[in-house]
């Protein structure tokens, strides 16, 4: 077994474990989370003792590849967590996915898959029940406003966002095994 296959394997793992206490709880524990960056950072530091090596490398070892993805990611995100966009939890799973897969490109692929699933996932939810038209007209006024409104948290939709993290995770990881690139690699290396 490869050490990306291994590394992807936990991040499925700790994914799915997430996903589900998300959808039940409307959480993602710490109990989870935290381990699981601890985890990342160990195992790579523990590959890079070893002298192995990752293609992602260019030349570091695999554990400072994990550092600055674990950084990398859990700046902005902990930005949008801070200022109340993000929840705790979904941003502790983000760093978790960048700690265990030393791969920031796996992490950006990851957060646009997710902010796409879940913002279909979070429109069908409304269909669903019956409130699309209150959610389109919110968001069209927040959007002009600039401005969260001000009855947004007791009425809003609840969107398990570590669920689709999971999904996004899950096929980022498959492209990044299977050396696929990402739809906007057009862009650059």
């Amino acid at each position: 077994m490869t050490v990306a296959l291994l590394a992807y394997a936990a991040v499925l793992a700790v994914c799915l474990v997430a996903a589900v206490y998300d959808v039940r709880s409307h959480r993602v524990p710490n109990a989870l989370t935290y381990p699981a960056i601890v985890l990342g950072l160990l195992f790579w530091a523990v590959v890079s003792g070893m002298g192995w090596s990752t293609p992602a490398s260019l030349g570091q070892t695999p554990w400072q590849v994990c550092a600055v993805a674990v950084a990398v990611t859990a700046v902005p995100f902990g930005m949008l967590a801070a200022s109340g966009y993000l929840g705790g939890g979904d941003f502790k799973l983000m760093t978790a996915i960048a700690a265990l897969s030393a791969s920031w490109k796996l992490v950006l692929a990851t957060s646009v898959y997710a902010l796409l699933l879940a913002a279909i996932g979070g429109l069908l939810m409304a269909a669903w029940q019956r409130r699309l038209g209150e959610v389109v007209r919110r968001l069209l006024g927040a959007a002009l406003s600039g401005q969260k409104p001000p009855d947004a948290e007791k009425s809003a939709t609840r969107v398990p966002l570590a669920l689709f993290i999971a999904l996004a995770a899950a096929v980022a990881g498959a492209e990044h095994l299977l050396g696929w690139h990402s739809p906007w690699a057009w862009a650059g290396p």
